[in-house]
């Protein structure tokens, strides 16, 4: 049965959703920093992670069109991507409730979305975690299990 997984290093995953990213927002600049070893980084991902993190990229540009980060790099044995915007940042409530339960803010447009990708990456034994960034804003992190590509000969 196909489960619809594929293994991939970070780098080819990080370059597949920056594919889609440009097709969806073009306007949008997002400034990406990769880190060293993402060529060695196996992880295990299908369309839904992809989603996801489309999904949080899309809220970061909403919140803050002009100032839209990405991150990938390694965390100890995961992969870490992070997503980050200067918008007005997730209210402490909203931020405790993300991930647990449905909260919906009309004016925010955070709640079912940000649920489900949160649901996507945990399937993938991985994990989302979201903070107030530094100087303001919303910080993303999300961490998947990882493992060495095998060296190319």
């Amino acid at each position: 049965h196909d489960s619809g997984l594929r293994r991939a290093t970070l780098d080819e995953l990080v370059d597949e959703l920056l594919a889609q990213w440009q097709i969806a927002r073009p306007e949008v600049r997002l400034a990406v920093d990769r880190g060293p070893g993402l060529a060695e980084l196996l992880v295990e991902y299908d369309q839904s992670l992809l989603h996801a993190l489309l999904n949080l990229l899309h809220n970061a540009a909403d919140a803050s069109p002009d100032a839209v980060t990405l991150q990938a790099g390694a965390d100890g044995d995961r992969a870490l991507l992070v997503v980050e915007d200067r918008g007005a940042g997730i209210p402490a409530d909203i931020a405790e409730a993300l991930g647990r339960r449905f909260v919906s803010r009309k004016d925010g447009g955070l709640g079912l979305g940000v649920l489900l990708s949160s649901a996507s990456i945990e399937r993938l034994d991985g994990e989302a975690t979201v903070r107030e960034r530094e100087g303001g804003g919303t910080r993303w992190e999300i961490r998947l299990p990882a493992s060495n590509a095998p060296p190319r000969t």
